[in-house]
């Protein structure tokens, strides 16, 4: 609680208390103020909780080298996808490296909630070519000619 002190109106000083809340369901408080001379007046406040959005960055995926792919973002009205700061619903990446991304959603109310998603570097496939190889090839291309 915070206790505050405040002249309004060029009037007498008023305290009054501040309270903050953070209640797990929709609730209702009332408040009974008493002044000096016994005089009560009464009044109440309903805090409605909003859930949370669920927020889904979709499965993780695993790509070649080089190649790019498509996060898709759900759950929400506006969406931030770190570490690339785009705001893109479908955001296409080209990583470099093993990465993940963090999702931020947003729903109507302002709730947030994260997720994320994990884009994972196959390596590249090698080719064997050995001296049999080269000469049957340069067979072929000998009886071609």
């Amino acid at each position: 609680m915070q206790v505050v002190e405040q002249i309004i109106s060029g009037h007498r000083k008023y305290t009054f208390t501040t309270v903050i809340v953070a209640p797990i369901a929709n609730t209702t408080y009332n408040v009974i103020v008493t002044d000096a001379n016994g005089c009560s007046a009464s009044d109440q406040v309903d805090v409605l909780v909003n859930n949370l959005p669920i927020a889904y960055a979709g499965l993780d995926q695993s790509i070649c080298i080089g190649t790019a792919t498509t996060l898709f973002a759900t759950g929400g009205a506006s969406y931030l996808w770190t570490p690339v700061n785009d705001t893109a619903q479908q955001l296409v990446v080209l990583p470099d490296s093993n990465m993940t991304y963090t999702l931020l959603v947003t729903d109507t109310n302002g709730c947030q909630a994260t997720d994320q998603v994990n884009v994972f570097l196959n390596p590249s496939p090698t080719t064997a070519t050995s001296s049999i190889d080269a000469f049957v090839l340069d067979l072929r291309m000998e009886a071609q000619m």
